[in-house]
């Protein structure tokens, strides 16, 4: 049995902790440069793009207004510090076990892999798998016989992919973007892929048993059944809505 491991990062709670708050504080007051944050890599990827966001946006607005009750600054970093540790609650319980799937059967790049289950801790469109796609668009993810079971994969492009054999049973791919990805002998068993949209995708000898595809988008395909890429897919349960 073979799983991609990474070392787990640490979501304990941390920005309504006096050492948290303090941070923010001295990141507020200018006292700690913004930098610190964005090369910290023990904190998860999108508290390093969110919070010096967060942070420049009361700079501008104490810079404009320097005369802004501390108050009001103090409100906006308590807020900030409440959201980012709703963040952190939600990312723990999201994806948790996406190290211990069984990827035996995996044919495609490692490197590929390692980073999309990392991204999937993600509880935003704010991860590492989406900034590498947007900096590499013409690299095509070699995703393939990749074990996805179970996961919430909405959050991360799929567009493009290399997902032959594939086993996604059990995932939910929810408004997800797989357009112009080959699908060809992928697993879909109990999968919720409503509103998600598949245009240009090859799903031949795709297996789709009792998911659902409620709204979704396969422009270009007649059917399942008479379209040439989808001739030998399997569909139970299938919603299928022609576009």
């Amino acid at each position: 049995m073979r799983r991609t491991s990474s070392p787990p990062l640490d979501l304990s709670p941390l920005w309504e902790t006096v050492i948290g708050r303090s941070r923010l504080r001295n990141l507020a007051a200018n006292r700690v440069a913004l930098a610190t944050v964005s090369r910290d890599e023990t904190l998860p990827y999108w508290e390093r793009v969110i919070v010096p966001r967060a942070i420049r946006s009361i700079r501008r607005q104490v810079g404009l207004n320097p005369d802004r009750p501390v108050l009001s600054v103090n409100q906006r970093l308590k807020g900030l510090a409440r959201e980012l540790e709703i963040q952190r609650s939600e990312a723990r319980g999201l994806n948790a076990r996406r190290f211990e799937n069984d990827q035996g059967s995996f044919r495609g790049r490692r490197q590929h892999l390692k980073l999309l289950l990392q991204a999937l801790g993600s509880p935003y469109e704010i991860n590492e798998w989406n900034l590498w796609r947007r900096q590499h668009p013409r690299v095509t993810p070699d995703l393939r016989g990749a074990n996805l079971v179970g996961l919430e994969l909405r959050h991360v492009r799929l567009d493009r992919c290399d997902l032959r054999r594939a086993n996604l049973s059990g995932s939910s791919v929810r408004l997800a973007n797989l357009n112009g990805s080959d699908l060809r002998e992928a697993l879909f068993r109990s999968v919720d892929a409503n509103y998600a949209t598949f245009a240009g995708a090859d799903l031949r000898g795709a297996i789709c048993e009792s998911s659902q595809f409620m709204g979704a988008d396969f422009r270009g395909c007649s059917s399942p059944s008479t379209d040439p890429r989808l001739e030998s897919t399997t569909v139970t349960s299938w919603s299928f809505d022609c576009m």
